[in-house]
């Protein structure tokens, strides 16, 4: 097991290669439609920047968190595209998601570029782990049988509702913050790994636990008109929608990213207890 990698002062062999990485992640995800022009524009600055600046150290653990919810959200909408479409949830993702999801990486990356902290590692993973969490919970969890439940009540709600858990998606959600953990475990210092990983999991299953609450709680809710469908769309078949409840300019992007923030301080406190008492 290698430790992380210090800083070292940028290269032109590395900026090269990131530039190519970045750009054929970005192309490719373009053509297989995972990315819409704008994400894939973002997705590119943002590769460009992690592996310039953070090396394979920081490029894997996002590319794990991409790829493989990228690929979930493929399989998903061919086979329950009508709850999908009555949500916020997208198979293609724009800039802002992009954003939302990475974005909180590339802020940690440059402060670590500057200062070489391993706890601002460790916040990054925390946050990826955190949004990876809520993807494979989401895309698992509307595969369940059984109606999922509202966090906040517990009362049975239709699938694919903001804030809604199931046992398959509570699992789906644990088995893609060890993904990201996974993609990390090389690159952790070796006398503290093991705590490292735990509060990096730990991290991912508790921020995606406050998406779900602020997906309950905070996130417009609206109702169609036309259908009476529950949604998360200001339009929906084609007219306007009524907000039953949440703030309209509360939407999935920021849940999202705030998702990503609250992972990446509860990684850092867990890590920061776990290392006191261990």
């Amino acid at each position: 097991m290698n430790s992380l990698l210090l800083p070292s002062a940028l290269s032109a062999e590395q900026t090269l290669v990131g530039l190519v990485l970045a750009a054929a992640i970005a192309i490719s995800s373009r053509a297989l439609r995972m990315l819409s022009p704008g994400g894939a524009a973002v997705q590119f600055v943002l590769g460009w920047l992690l592996f310039t600046l953070g090396g394979w150290q920081w490029t894997i653990p996002i590319l794990v968190f991409f790829l493989s919810s990228s690929v979930l959200s493929k399989y998903s909408s061919r086979r329950h595209a009508p709850v999908k479409r009555a949500f916020a949830e997208q198979d293609v993702r724009d800039a802002y998601q992009v954003l939302a999801n990475g974005g909180v990486a590339g802020v940690f990356v440059s402060a670590w570029f500057l200062s070489g902290s391993e706890v601002l590692y460790i916040a990054s993973l925390g946050g990826l782990a955190s949004v990876a969490a809520d993807t494979w919970g989401t895309e698992i969890g509307i595969t369940s049988r059984s109606f999922p439940r509202l966090i906040t009540s517990w009362e049975p709600v239709e699938p694919g509702r903001s804030g809604a858990l199931s046992l398959r998606g509570v699992l789906g959600g644990a088995a893609g913050s060890l993904a990201v953990a996974a993609g990390s475990i090389c690159w952790l210092r070796k006398e503290t790994a093991g705590l490292a990983f735990v509060s990096i999991v730990a991290a991912g299953l508790l921020g995606s636990t406050v998406d779900s609450f602020l997906g309950a709680t905070v996130q417009g809710q609206y109702r169609c008109s036309l259908c009476g469908a529950l949604t998360e769309r200001v339009q929906h078949c084609d007219v306007p929608t009524s907000r039953l409840r949440g703030a309209q300019w509360f939407g999935n992007d920021l849940v999202n990213l705030a998702c990503s923030i609250s992972g990446s301080a509860i990684a850092v406190v867990l890590y920061w207890m776990l290392s006191s008492w261990f």
